[in-house]
């Protein structure tokens, strides 16, 4: 214990004094403290491991009467400790709908020719989702004021997660996602200083959110952009008018694909080849011949039915599904709002509510202060 709270103050934090204070002083303290014990991995690896610790020992000391002497202190060290995992914890995703896609690769895959499955492995369903577009950039650097790095390591575990979202949506995107996550590699290292590593995870904001609205610059939906991307990336090179050409047949396509996408629709050998079967034959017909070669036509064909059996589900929803645009961390309590607050009975429930519900912070705020209101061509084609 004395070693623990040793390092503590070495580290800036007065774990006793955080662990007297009440209401809101003890959130300021303990959002200080934590701020303070993120400062580089080293510093969080060597809290967390010492915190495991003296929980353990405390634990295996009960019910000796001086071993619970220092349960306030325990309990304020399990405080900063499961708040720095959660900070920096990623959100858990709800990965059903890819491990049925998985599934369903894994049994197209026993057969006489290799299967590619990578790109199923790669999906998710990003939780929380954000729309990053709302975030006022301008007003983060105030926002993260006294805990610029526990904000800064949430913004940049939503920004991963809201960008795997959109890989799902048009997979085209998984270099956004690895852009992302190679930078939280470099600052977790030490290669890159906390103003640097705000800023880049900034201007990957701002990137995504561009991305994001070019189904709207191209005239298409986020589904149409996603098979027109895949049949235009990184190749070939189009003019003007094969690019035009290409849009019109990847609308075309999802409206023959949209009645072939039934209820179980993977898990139905029959059913998933009429869905293979009906994009090689669309897209033979539709695709300009010249610039789609027999190897890049046959290549195009496997990314876009690799996309379709792993952004579409058996049971109706796809990755392009209405979803819920914000969870609340941790667990959930239920608040009552009829009467006055008592500021010291304050949860982080109710802490991270006043940030994200602005009518909720307001009416905390008039009850503090009353009087302040994502094989070969057919057709005519044959082969190319």
């Amino acid at each position: 214990m004395a070693e623990l709270t040793s390092f503590c103050a070495n580290a800036g934090v007065d774990l006793l004094a955080m662990r007297d204070a009440e209401g809101f002083d003890h959130i300021a303290k303990r959002d200080a403290a934590v701020e303070a014990l993120l400062v580089d991995e080293e510093t969080r690896n060597d809290f967390t491991g010492k915190a495991r610790q003296v929980r353990k020992v405390f634990k295996a000391l009960l019910p000796n009467p001086k071993a619970g002497a220092q349960q306030r202190t325990v309990a304020a060290i399990r405080v900063l400790h499961e708040r720095i995992v959660e900070v920096t914890r990623p959100p858990e995703a709800d990965i059903s709908a890819v491990s049925d896609a998985v599934d369903a690769l894994l049994d197209r895959s026993v057969g006489a020719e290799e299967y590619v499955i990578w790109a199923a492995a790669e999906g998710t369903n990003p939780d929380p989702l954000i729309d990053l577009s709302l975030i006022d950039f301008d007003g983060l650097a105030a926002k993260f004021a006294g805990r610029r790095r526990a904000e800064t390591d949430r913004l940049a575990q939503v920004l991963r997660q809201q960008a795997i979202g959109a890989a799902l949506r048009n997979p085209t995107r998984y270099e956004l996602v690895e852009r992302i996550e190679q930078l939280i590699e470099d600052y977790n290292a030490g290669s890159v200083n906390i103003d640097e590593y705000l800023r880049r995870l900034i201007e990957l904001s701002q990137t995504l959110t561009t991305e994001e609205e070019r189904a709207v610059r191209e005239g298409m939906t986020e589904e149409e952009l996603a098979i027109f991307d895949l049949l235009t990336q990184p190749d070939p090179v189009l003019t003007a008018a094969e690019r035009e050409t290409v849009k019109a047949s990847a609308k075309q396509l999802l409206e023959h694909l949209n009645e072939k996408l039934v209820q179980d629709w993977r898990r139905k050998v029959a059913t998933t080849n009429d869905v293979n079967s009906t994009i090689r034959r669309v897209l033979d017909q539709s695709l300009p011949e010249v610039p789609y070669t027999v190897d890049i036509f046959h290549t195009k064909v496997q990314l876009v039915f690799d996309h379709v059996l792993t952004a579409y589900g058996d049971n109706g929803e796809s990755a392009y599904s209405p979803r819920i645009d914000f969870s609340y961390p941790g667990e959930h309590v239920q608040i009552e709002h009829g009467g006055p607050i008592d500021v010291n009975k304050v949860a982080d429930d109710v802490v991270a509510r006043i940030h994200a519900d602005p009518a909720f912070a307001a009416q905390v705020a008039a009850q503090l202060q009353p009087e302040r209101p994502m094989p070969g061509r057919e057709g005519g084609h044959a082969y190319r």
